[in-house]
């Protein structure tokens, strides 16, 4: 796809002329540091602006294999969608759209530990002080880690499958498209798949990732709908140039030569076009010297 096709940059919940971002997603353990900064990155551009890969490639020493691997993890969570933008005419393929969703719809505040599952309370301190931590604070933070830590539910993940295990404190539940759901991420996600996606392609999906023997999470179930929809893409082109191919054999049959053309050929070409506009399709008898009659 060219460089110079044109793109198209969408915020979801953003405020025009202020750009806060939601803490939780610079703490989202299921996104990469890089991941991480890339999306806080474009929730800072400016509305209207033309967001290409080879722009993100020229703000950061990663290469774009690097980039579409970050983009990959940011779709996969629900922080962005990327979509083609085709022609209301022609329905070809002119650029692409990129939707940012804000961070309070997908992100999950992970804590400042690995093992933390506490919701963060925010304590006032008789000596704060500003730009610095108080140790009371760090001190009451502690303590809601460790305490949450104890209270965790044991893990329903299945010994059969360890490396399937949800984090921690997660439960599962069922979406009323069937799409199984971990925490409230994925349930907005399965949201969104809800809204967007016809139901008869979200149900094959699903049943698609099923046969492989696949949790139908929303990351997996969204990957099968993007394989889909490029599948019906390239069959719809590969048809539309076996339509034109077929137009073109059903052109229209070349016009009969006029006799002043006719006049103008060698004499073995003009007996042959007279025999063949005469309906004799045989080619005519040429002599040649020493043939025997």
């Amino acid at each position: 796809m060219s460089e110079r096709e044109k793109t198209a940059l969408e915020f979801v919940g953003r405020i025009e002329f202020a750009v806060p971002i939601h803490r939780a997603s610079l703490r989202d353990r299921r996104l990469s540091f890089a991941a991480r900064g890339i999306f806080a990155y474009i929730w800072d551009l400016p509305f209207g602006w033309q967001l290409r890969l080879s722009h993100l490639s020229e703000m950061s020493p990663d290469g774009r294999d690097a980039i579409r691997s970050r983009l990959a993890e940011l779709e996969k969570v629900g922080a962005i969608k990327i979509e083609p933008l085709r022609d209301a005419s022609t329905g070809r393929v002119r650029g692409k759209k990129w939707v940012v969703f804000s961070p309070h719809l997908w992100a999950e505040d992970s804590g400042l530990c690995p093992e933390s599952t506490e919701e963060r309370v925010f304590r006032s301190s008789v000596t704060a002080k500003i730009g610095e931590a108080d140790a009371k604070v760090l001190q009451g933070t502690k303590v809601l880690q460790k305490e949450a830590a104890l209270e965790e539910p044991p893990s329903t993940t299945s010994a059969k499958n360890p490396a399937a295990a949800p984090a921690k404190g997660k439960q599962l539940r069922i979406h009323p498209t069937g799409i199984e759901c971990w925490d409230g991420g994925d349930w907005t996600t399965a949201d969104r798949l809800a809204v967007d996606t016809p139901p008869d392609d979200l149900a094959a999906a699903i049943a698609a990732v099923r046969v492989v023997n696949k949790p139908p999470v929303p990351g997996t179930v969204a990957k099968c709908l993007r394989d889909a929809t490029r599948a019906r893409d390239v069959a719809s082109r590969a048809a539309a140039r076996a339509a034109q191919e077929a137009s073109r054999e059903r052109a229209q049959p070349v016009a009969k030569p006029t006799q002043s053309e006719i006049d103008r050929l060698p004499p073995v070409q003009r007996r042959f076009m007279a025999a063949m506009l005469a309906g004799d399709h045989a080619p005519p008898k040429i002599k040649t010297k020493g043939a025997t009659p």
